[in-house]
């Protein structure tokens, strides 16, 4: 499964969530280079928005990152997984589809490092 999905359902499960305008948030993603690759990563953590450095830490060593060769990549991957995957579902919806988790990611991971999700 993709990790930032499972990072989404995870953050439902353990109410790791944000309200913002009455619209929950359970993944706020940004885009930074890291060795020549475009990475997508969540910023909220523990639900709370973490600073750029503290965010993009714990997603390197967690491996819930998404990381591609272009910048268009990455846009494409980061409106995708919100237009289509990050939507509202309940508890034990969230338990059925990491359960269920499909093996293929939603888009194609590229390797950064060690820390890289693989397929």
């Amino acid at each position: 499964m993709d990790p930032i999905l499972k990072h989404h359902f995870n953050n439902i499960i353990n109410d790791k969530i944000i309200m913002n305008n009455g619209t929950m948030s359970t993944v706020v993603t940004r885009i930074d280079e890291i060795d020549k690759k475009q990475i997508v990563y969540p910023t909220l953590w523990e639900g709370q928005v973490l600073p750029t450095n503290q965010a993009l830490k714990k997603s390197l060593d967690t491996g819930t990152f998404v990381a591609f060769d272009s910048l268009e990549e990455a846009q494409a991957y980061d409106k995708a997984i919100h237009d289509y995957n990050l939507k509202p579902v309940s508890k034990e919806q969230a338990k059925q589809m990491l359960s269920r988790a499909v093996k293929r990611p939603l888009m194609k991971e590229r390797n950064i490092g060690n820390a890289s999700p693989t397929n």
